[in-house]
């Protein structure tokens, strides 16, 4: 089945909310602000982050992890986090794009600064202490955690034309926003980088190579070192390669291919070689996260119109490429953007 082009188009732009002026829902255009009556103290003051050494937490995690996920079953964007078997669901606080720390002690994610634009905050599991780490006038997309939890990689268009998504760059920061430094610089989009396991490589999708249009329909993925050296193309197609994400064991990388005519989800070797498709499904499925033991795979997939996603889960331990693929498991009625952390 072939995806039509609009749609695609949109699903990425839901995938990443890239909106001028910030964080609006769907259908209201309702500004997500910073949390009530809190003080946003500024970068580098020693309020900007605090670390925690113990979270009182609600829900009781159990099985295989937890899951944090945005959802607009309000009608603005919001940021939940449930056992990764679908229990316990909880609502933490507006924003998108959450990433659990490596700990599962705290959420970095993205919601609306002063500005309006989008700033990079961080909070606790139980949605406390929320602090902006970033409060500038850029917009800033993708925050995710280092393995040892004490930096933030992000992309953001800080450097080039604010709010256009060809101006976004790579970025890596401290966890509490001080000593951000820039790892990538071309003319066209760098966004959604991770981390490899042991903090060495970074994994990322780019349209530097885009040969039509604005590059979307060739949007490739690469990695770099952590220092942003080293660059290695892994994919070279004429349609959509994008939201790599490492495996625990550092051995493959699942990502998103529009290949087939449809965006599903595939795993490769860190070195691009042998491809193996996971997911066959009429509608597009995206934003894979592995489970801490890397033997599933979290995703969302579209339901009946581009604004209604649900979550799913994958075994990717029998999948070999050849034959029957495995059958996927919904978690979240309402739910996009996994991330996948161990329980504590």
């Amino acid at each position: 089945m072939l995806m039509n082009k609009g749609l695609c188009w949109t699903a990425i732009v839901v995938g990443i909310l890239i909106l001028v002026g910030g964080i609006t829902a769907c259908g209201g255009g309702e500004t997500i602000e910073p949390t009530q009556d809190e003080e946003i103290p500024s970068i580098g003051t020693e309020e900007s982050v605090r670390v925690a050494t113990s979270t009182a937490i609600s829900i009781t995690t159990r099985g295989h992890g937890l899951i944090a996920f945005e959802s607009y079953r309000t009608g603005s964007p919001l940021i939940y986090v449930m056992n990764a078997d679908g229990s316990e669901e909880r609502q933490l606080s507006g924003g998108i794009l959450a990433d659990l720390s490596p700990d599962s002690l705290k959420i970095v994610y993205i919601s609306s600064g002063r500005s309006g634009n989008n700033d990079i905050f961080v909070m606790n599991l139980d949605g406390s202490d929320r602090r902006n780490v970033t409060n500038t006038n850029a917009n800033e997309y993708h925050p995710v955690w280092s393995p040892d939890g004490s930096q933030i990689l992000f992309s953001s268009d800080r450097d080039g034309e604010t709010g256009e998504l060809s101006a976004t760059e790579i970025y890596v920061m401290f966890a509490d926003g001080g000593n951000v430094r820039r790892l990538t610089e071309n003319n066209a989009a760098d966004g959604e980088p991770r981390w490899s396991p042991d903090g060495l490589r970074i994994v990322f999708y780019s349209m530097r190579d885009g040969e039509s249009g604005d590059g979307w329909d060739a949007a490739e993925i690469y990695t770099i070192d952590a220092d942003g050296s080293n660059l290695h193309r892994l994919t070279n197609n004429s349609v959509l390669d994008v939201y790599p994400a490492w495996s625990p064991d550092g051995s493959r990388i699942a990502f998103v291919s529009e290949r087939d005519g449809v965006m599903n989800i595939y795993t490769m070797k860190v070195n691009g070689t042998e491809v193996i498709q996971i997911t066959d499904h009429p509608s597009p499925e995206s934003r894979p996260a592995w489970s801490p033991d890397g033997k599933q795979l979290a995703f969302h997939s579209w339901q009946d119109d581009p604004y209604s996603v649900a979550l799913y889960v994958i075994d990717v331990t029998d999948v070999s490429g050849e034959g029957r693929l495995p059958e996927r498991r919904m978690i979240a009625e309402s739910g996009g953007h996994p991330s996948w952390s161990v329980a504590r």
